[in-house]
């Protein structure tokens, strides 16, 4: 007998997330809203409206997809645990950010130093966007999660704990956007009868 169960391999964590920033109650979709009154933890970034995941690596290979569905703003990838989390900061790798964006919704970046453009044709626009994280080889690759085209990939010697970047923009009026939402992978699970004898 087979069971088909769907699981979210990434997690957002509210501790580290700007005070901006709604979450849906299973912490797997992140969008702009209405300020709220949150401690100012150590590990809480206030300098932009972003959040990171959950859990952090330090070795192996990783992979998840994000939606971006209509959202014009964003940026997502990862980011190392020593970022500046209270003071300005710049979305580069000598900062500590490994990260492609959505600019008024026509030109995506990476944010390199300075950053690069990227060439996404109009009529391949990607709503969904896998990121592959190998820690170990030191690369991180974004993917058109429909045609698994790439995107842009990164290329750096990490020497710490790194963790999933989310970062959702905001819409005109300043009260809601289009969330990010993290997909759930779905996965089939065989469960084996067993016969136990006398």
């Amino acid at each position: 007998m087979a069971d088909i169960v769907q699981w979210v391999p990434i997690t957002l964590d509210p501790n580290t997330a700007q005070s901006n920033l709604s979450f849906s109650k299973e912490f797997s979709s992140v969008k702009y809203s209405r300020k709220k009154l949150l401690p100012d933890n150590p590990e809480r970034l206030t300098s932009r409206i972003s959040v990171l995941g959950a859990t952090g690596f330090t070795s192996g290979r990783h992979s998840w997809t994000v939606e971006v569905g209509q959202s014009r703003d964003w940026y997502i990838g990862v980011a190392r645990e020593s970022i500046k989390r209270k003071s300005t900061i710049f979305l580069n790798p000598a900062e500590g950010f490994w990260v492609i964006g959505l600019c008024n919704g026509e030109t995506y970046w990476a944010q390199t130093s300075p950053r690069t453009r990227l060439e996404v044709k109009r009529e391949r626009k990607p709503w969904r966007i896998t990121i592959e994280l190998d820690y170990d080889r030191g690369k991180v690759l974004f993917l058109n999660t429909v045609d698994s085209t790439l995107i842009h990939v990164f290329k750096e010697k990490f020497t710490e704990r790194i963790f999933p970047y989310f970062a959702p923009g905001m819409y005109d009026e300043g009260n809601t956007s289009s969330p990010l939402t993290i997909c759930p992978l779905t996965i089939s699970i065989e469960v084996l009868n067993q016969i136990i004898l006398p």
